[in-house]
C-alpha cells in the first residue's frame, strides 16, 4: 500500500513588493530581480513543527520506498503497515522526548503556537515598523509610507483561530490498482475509447512498477554488498567485532526479510544462511575462530554474488512479481 503524510501550517510569509522597500515597480524589473518574501512570524515559531514533519518523513523512509513519481507518498510492504501507523500515531501524540532538544507532541506544538500568536505578531509588526523607519529616512519618504506599508503588512495576518486551523499532521493509506474500463459508467459509444485509454495507462503503469521494483531490489543488493564487503575485510584482518555490529547486522537481515516483497530469492537464500550461523554475542564470535571463518566465507559469498548479478536479474524478478500479482487478481475475479 501507499502511505501519504500530509502536513499543513500557515507559512507566515507573503511575497515582498517593491513598495515595501520604498521602490517603484520600474525600479525592480521582474525579468531580472525577485524580491523574495516578507516574514510575518519569527522563523523559530515553526521550528518544532518542521522537526516533527522531518521525523514523520523519516518513519516512512525507514519502512518504505519512494513510489514512482510521487514526491511524498511511500510504498509500504504489508508487513510494515501496522508499524508505520503506530509510529506516526506515537509521534503525533508524544513527540520525541529523547531528541535534543526534546520534541513536543503535535498538540503541544499547536497549543504553544496559539498561546504565543498575538505576542509574536505584535513583536514582528514592531520590527517591521523599525525597518520601515530606516527605509523612510534613507529615501527621504514621509510617514505615510510607513503607515500605509505597515497597514498592508498587518492585513496579511489571519486571526489566531484561522492560523491554528491551518495546522495538520495526518496520513492516508491508498490501494494501488490498474484502471478497468468496465468500471466507467458510460455509454456503449464511449466504451471503446475508454478501453484504449485504460490499456495505454496499464502498459505505462506496468513499466513504471517494474522500474520501481527493480530500484528496490538494486538498493538492497547494493546495501548487502557494502555490508558484506566491510564484514569480510574486518574478519580477514582479525578485527574484533563489537556487539553493536551484530545488532546492526540482525536489523538489516530483518529489514530485508520484511521488505523483500518482490521475492529476491538469490539474495534472501544467502542472507538466511548467514543468519543461521550468527552467534548470540560478540564475545562468542570473537572467541571462536571457526565461527569467524564461516561468517567471513558467507560474507564473501554474499559480496561475490551481489557483484556478479548486480542489477541484471532485477528486471526479471520485477516482471515475475507483477505477473504473479496479476494472476492473484484474476483468480479472485
Amino acid at each position: 500500500m501507499l502511505c501519504g503524510l500530509h502536513v499543513g501550517y500557515w507559512t507566515a510569509q507573503k511575497k515582498l513588493q517593491p513598495e515595501d522597500l520604498g521602490l517603484s515597480g520600474e525600479d525592480v524589473p521582474k525579468d531580472l530581480i525577485s524580491l523574495g518574501r516578507r516574514r510575518l512570524m519569527p522563523k523559530e515559531a515553526l521550528d518544532d513543527f518542521k522537526r516533527l514533519e522531518g521525523y514523520g518523513r523519516r518513519v516512512l523512509d525507514k519502512h518504505g520506498h519512494k513510489f514512482i513519481r510521487s514526491i511524498t507518498a511511500r510504498f509500504i510492504p504489508a508487513s510494515r503497515i501496522e508499524k508505520v501507523d503506530e509510529e506516526l500515531l506515537d509521534l503525533k501524540r508524544n513527540g520525541v522526548p529523547d531528541a535534543k532538544p526534546p520534541l513536543p507532541s503535535f498538540y503541544a506544538i499547536v497549543e504553544e503556537y496559539e498561546a504565543m500568536f498575538n505576542q509574536r505578531r505584535s513583536e514582528m509588526l514592531e520590527k517591521w515598523h523599525q525597518q520601515l523607519r530606516k527605509i523612510a529616512d534613507e529615501k527621504d519618504l514621509d510617514d505615510s509610507f510607513i503607515s500605509e506599508t505597515l497597514s498592508r503588512i498587518d492585513s496579511f495576518y489571519p486571526t489566531r483561530d484561522e492560523a491554528v486551523a491551518c495546522f495538520s499532521f495526518q496520513w492516508d493509506w491508498y490501494n494501488v490498482q490498474f484502471p478497468n474500463g468496465e468500471s466507467f459508467s458510460i455509454g456503449a459509444e464511449q466504451q471503446e475509447s475508454r478501453r484504449k485509454i485504460c490499456e495505454r495507462y496499464e502498459t505505462l503503469f506496468k513499466r513504471q512498477m517494474e522500474g520501481f521494483i527493480e530500484s528496490v531490489i538494486s538498493e538492497y543488493r547494493h546495501a548487502a554488498a557494502e555490508l558484506a564487503t566491510k564484514w569480510a575485510e574486518e574478519l580477514e584482518n582479525g578485527k574484533k567485532i563489537h556487539h553493536k555490529r551484530i545488532l546492526e547486522l540482525r536489523n538489516f537481515l530483518k529489514d530485508f526479510s520484511d521488505m523483500n516483497f518482490a521475492h529476491d530469492y538469490v539474495l534472501s537464500d544467502r542472507l538466511a544462511d548467514l543468519e543461521a550461523m550468527l552467534p548470540n554475542s560478540a564475545a562468542e564470535l570473537n572467541g571462536d575462530e571457526t565461527a569467524r571463518d564461516r561468517i567471513r566465507d558467507a560474507m564473501g559469498r554474499i559480496r561475490d554474488v551481489t557483484s556478479e548479478i548486480g542489477d541484471r536479474s532485477a528486471g526479471s524478478i520485477a516482471a515475475q512479481f507483477l505477473m504473479g500479482a496479476e494472476r492473484a487478481i484474476e483468480s479472485e475475479e
